[in-house]
Order: structure tokens, then sequence, then C-alpha cells
């Protein structure tokens, strides 16, 4: 079997990622046409402000994050060096994903699931909580242990946003 196919097939690498490493997709098509292109801090707002966080707050600040419900990232910043289809299995690539995201700052697009990773950032983030003026009646974690398990939420990892089109239909 060629390995292309092996990595490119329909099995994509799973990882943990930290939501420092996340980042909003500002080409998000749900986003409004003056949207595109924003800041993170503005697609914040609008996130906010449309798509109703609060509701989603209330399940992950009791419960913590679903691993069976992971966001779709596409990285933004592999080191060029870095080959996704140089691997013969999927666990070898997640294997080593996961050593790059330890000596390099990897930073991942969310092209599926902004409203879960904007909902988990502002459950674990007091300064970015008072810098969107979230209301005080917003959601908090219950306890310590749900707030450190909203630090870091599963993804499935595309080399390449094109390649996410069939998936979001």
């Amino acid at each position: 079997m060629d390995k292309k196919n092996t990595i490119e097939g329909r099995k994509r690498p799973q990882l943990n990622i930290p939501l420092e490493n996340l980042e909003f997709d500002n080409e998000n098509p749900r986003l409004a046409k003056e949207y595109q292109g924003a800041t993170q801090i503005d697609i914040f707002k609008v996130l906010l402000e449309h798509f109703n966080l609060e509701e989603i707050a209330f399940s992950m600040a009791e419960n913590g994050y679903f691993e069976e419900e992971p966001i779709v990232v596409v990285p933004c910043n592999l080191p060029k060096t870095f080959k996704m289809n140089a691997y013969d299995t999927i666990g070898k690539l997640q294997d080593a994903l996961e050593e790059i995201m330890k000596e390099k700052n990897i930073k991942f697009i969310v092209v599926e699931g902004n409203r879960r990773t904007a909902t988990a950032k502002i459950l674990t983030d007091i300064s970015l909580r008072e810098k969107l003026k979230i209301k005080e009646s917003f959601p908090k974690p219950r306890d310590e242990d749900i707030g450190n398990d909203l630090k870091v939420i599963p993804a499935i990892l595309y080399s390449d946003r094109k390649d996410i089109s069939p998936y979001l239909g």
C-alpha cells in the first residue's frame, strides 16, 4: 500500500492540544463576510454575541470536555522539514507530532469546533473573561479537575484545509 494512502486515507491523527496552541479560523464560512480575516479577539466577540457559547459552557463547566467530540484542526507552523507522509502508520505520525509539539510552539487553526474551543478558553482563562467583559453569571468550571481537563482538548489533524471539505460537506 502506498504510504500517502495510508496516512491520507480515512484515518487521521488525533492529538491532545493545549488551548493556547489553538487559534480560531478567520476564514470560517459561518462568520459574516465582515469578520473574514478578523483578529482572534474579534472572532471571540462574534462567537460570544452570535453563537450562544453560554449553552455549551454549562455542560463543559459541569462535565469537562467530552473526548468523543474532537475538534478538527490544521497546523499553521509545522517546521518545513516535517513531512506528514513520512510515516507508515497513524500511530507513528501521532507520536512524531506529539514530540514536535513538545519541542516547538506549534499552532493549529480550528476549522471545526470554534464554539467549543472558545468556550473552553473562556472557562479556563480569567484574564480573557475580563478582557471580553464576560458577565458574572457565565458558568465557571465546577472544580479544579474540570478546569484542568478543559485546558487540553482532543483534535483530529488534517494536513491541509482543502482535505477537510468532504468532512464538512
